[in-house]
């Protein structure tokens, strides 16, 4: 859910405040997932459960998106 319309929207991961909202969010997820204690940092969990910062997942999605997409483009034969 988190990264619908990444395409559209990766731009807005470059800001801070989205960027802390999405760390926010890793990290209540990661609390809920394995039940560490809350003061443990986002990035210690990120690393324990194996999971990638969101920012940088979002950013990957919509770069493999583009990817797809301009491939899908390349090799539709021209209607010319």
């Amino acid at each position: 859910m988190l990264v619908y319309a990444a395409v559209v929207r990766w731009p807005r991961v470059e800001l801070s405040t989205a960027r802390t909202m999405l760390e926010r969010t890793q990290h209540l997820a990661c609390l809920a997932i394995a039940g560490f204690i809350r003061i443990t940092s986002t990035a210690a969990m990120e690393i324990l459960l194996g999971l990638p910062p969101l920012d940088l997942y979002i950013k990957n999605v919509a770069m493999t998106s583009c990817y797809r997409l301009n491939i899908e483009q390349l090799l539709q034969p021209s209607t010319q």
